[in-house]
């Protein structure tokens, strides 16, 4: 806090990491409650971006003042380059691509999937496209990036001011983004018990954007190296 106190007698303003990891850190103190600076503008401003029919695929977001406080975990993915084999693309642009074909799947039904119809179910499609972008946003963290991803995923969901049950939703999907295309590579989806033990893990249809089809469709198509992909 001193550090901070001095920074701004300087005339200079602490990034948008800088003040999530000092939140972070004063949250957890004995007594101590932060609440949430209200940033409704700044999702405003991202779903904008994000729906917009201009909105970036290989270009990553623009460094903004408004990106920079609502999401500082962005810059870690930034150009981050991925070394799996798998997956063509960077980091930020992958996540962005697979927000785009999210979108494509909301409103077209190119596979023969119905992902319209799921998608219509769904509780919120905003959520729906949160989860695209989050989804691997745990990359270049230590560890499992699918669970590094739902702590920042939770902590997103506090600056965005998302209520408990959306929160939650946002979470899960992030934590359980493999589950489908692990099943679906390695299982028969038309088997009953492989049926029931996805229901057991998503739970409640109100988490319809983890057994939806639509965000899986996304990272599977904008993954790897084959032609489209």
């Amino acid at each position: 806090m001193r550090a901070i106190d001095h920074t701004t007698s300087e005339g200079l303003a602490p990034t948008g990491g800088t003040m999530a990891r000092v939140l972070s850190f004063v949250r957890r103190l004995p007594g101590m409650t932060v609440p949430p600076p209200p940033a409704g503008n700044d999702l405003d401003e991202l779903l904008r971006s994000l729906r917009a029919p201009d909105a970036p695929t290989f270009d990553a977001l623009p460094r903004a003042p408004w990106l920079d406080r609502f999401l500082p975990e962005w810059e870690i993915v930034r150009a981050l380059p991925r070394s799996d084999g798998v997956h063509e693309h960077p980091v930020d642009t992958h996540l962005l691509r697979t927000v785009r074909e999210a979108i494509r799947g909301i409103n077209e039904d190119a596979d023969s999937t119905s992902t319209p119809l799921v998608a219509a179910e769904l509780i919120s499609q905003d959520e729906l496209l949160l989860a695209a972008l989050l989804h691997d946003i745990g990359e270049g963290h230590e560890g499992d990036h699918a669970r590094a991803g739902g702590v920042i995923a939770e902590r997103f969901a506090a600056r965005a001011g998302l209520d408990a049950e959306a929160s939650r939703r946002l979470v899960t999907a992030v934590e359980q983004h493999l589950l489908l295309p692990a099943i679906a590579s390695r299982r028969d989806l038309a088997e009953g018990r492989v049926i029931e033990e996805v229901a057991a893990t998503v739970g409640d249809p109100a988490r319809g954007a983890i057994a939806s089809p639509v965000p899986g469709r996304g990272p599977t198509r904008r993954a790897g190296p084959r032609p489209g992909y």
